[in-house]
């Protein structure tokens, strides 16, 4: 009701705050509230003309958003109180207590920012993990691409050389030389499309297609290749072709 609303926020204003606010009294108008802004905090009666205070706190819930609900309703029964606070409320209190409103949202929006900062902190980590993955994979595929560009440049040096001094190359020497040069581009340019499908990420779900599992395995043990080669010898064995509907990169 407007005359609880207005003792809610002459309570609000005592304890030091100048709140904006909006009063709404159905699932409509509090689904368009809380998507339409950002707010800091929801407080709910428990009955509503047409709504209700666990309602209320299901909804907010159900949006995904980390808001601090507070139930401020006359004295409940035990089960209405448990009922609300599984709901999703973060508090309860009687009408008559309001002098613990304040307190109450201020440790509930202290919680709220731990909660964002530690989830930011989270984020955080799994960026630089995945960084640091990519740079070991970055080393792996630079150590990759060395031996086959190897060979590639020793076969076009001695090309330009026998051309220069004006030998003429056996047909038969020359087209294994080309033969070497083309396989060596080849495995240069498989690396390189296995480091752009890792690179991509996780990928958009939207992107996802039907993708051949044994393409997917052969990308990732050719990156891997490097640093298996050393201590252990990976025999792949592959069925039927099996196809799943995923995205490439998510797989790699």
């Amino acid at each position: 009701r407007a005359d609880e609303a207005d003792l809610l926020l002459r309570e609000l204003r005592r304890g030091g705050f100048e709140p904006a606010w909006e009063r709404v009294e159905d699932a409509d108008a509090m689904r368009v509230a809380l998507t339409g802004r950002a707010w800091d905090v929801v407080i709910s009666d428990y009955k509503l003309p047409r709504f209700s205070g666990p309602d209320a706190a299901r909804l907010a819930r159900d949006l995904g958003l980390d808001l601090p609900f507070i139930l401020v309703s006359v004295a409940l029964g035990e089960e209405r109180v448990v009922e609300v606070m599984r709901a999703g409320a973060h508090d309860f209190i009687v009408k008559d207590r309001l002098e613990r409103l304040v307190p109450a949202i201020e440790r509930e929006l202290g919680e709220a920012a731990d909660r964002a900062e530690f989830d930011r902190m989270r984020e955080q980590n799994v960026i630089s993990e995945r960084l640091s993955s990519l740079g070991l994979l970055a080393a792996g595929v630079a150590h990759e691409i060395n031996n086959p560009l190897a060979y590639v440049m020793s076969n076009v040096e001695m090309l330009l050389r026998e051309s220069e001094a004006g030998a003429a190359v056996p047909n038969r020497d020359l087209r294994q030389i080309l033969l070497e040069v083309q396989d060596g581009a080849e495995r240069i340019r498989v690396i390189v499309r296995d480091m752009r499908m890792f690179a991509r990420g996780g990928g958009d779900e939207k992107e996802r297609h039907p993708v051949d599992l044994r393409l997917v395995l052969d990308s990732c043990t050719s990156g891997a290749d490097s640093e298996i080669r050393h201590r252990a010898r990976l025999v792949q064995e592959h069925g039927e072709t099996l196809f799943v509907e995923a995205t490439e990169a998510r797989l790699g």
